[in-house]
């Protein structure tokens, strides 16, 4: 990885943090998506705002001022919940997204959770298995666009015994 840093991200990151998801979704989803999907779904996907890096506890890896990836989690109903993991598409396979997932999972079990969970578009399945994750079930989800829907597939893994 080099000179990354993983940090914090501020709101002064915002713009370079949807410039990343819009990447990395709008590339790497092609494979198991079809466009109409990926259209209708990549403005919600790839939207931050203040109140999300607050409430996602959003890390990111700055390399010399751009943002090449970006993984946060939150709590929701169900406990700790992984958000809007992704890394640039010329920065994929060379651990920035298992690091960022490995500070994750630690910040989560010395928060006091047990598990972790996701929802994983069906191209990060694979990933999210490597780490450890199963899959718990698969949902599907309405986007802004009557009558497309954007397909998930749930995963959990446990952080302590």
């Amino acid at each position: 990885m080099g000179c990354n840093m993983l940090r914090k991200a501020t709101i002064a990151d915002i713009p370079k943090i949807t410039a990343m998801l819009r990447a990395s979704y709008g590339q790497l989803l092609v494979a198991d998506y079809p466009p109409q999907t990926i259209q209708a779904a990549l403005p919600a996907m790839a939207a931050v705002t203040p109140e999300f890096l607050t409430e996602a506890k959003y890390q990111i890896f700055d390399h010399g001022g751009l943002v090449i990836g970006g993984a946060g989690w939150s709590d929701d109903a169900r406990g700790a919940s992984v958000r809007k993991v992704a890394v640039c598409p010329d920065h994929l396979r060379k651990g920035v997204g298992k690091a960022l997932m490995d500070h994750i999972h630690l910040e989560v079990a010395q928060g006091g959770h047990a598990r972790i969970h996701c929802g994983s578009s069906l191209t990060a399945v694979p990933f999210y298995r490597s780490l450890g994750y199963v899959r718990t079930g698969a949902e599907r989800i309405q986007t802004p666009k009557a009558g497309v829907y954007f397909d998930i597939v749930t995963l959990e893994r446990r952080l302590r015994p």
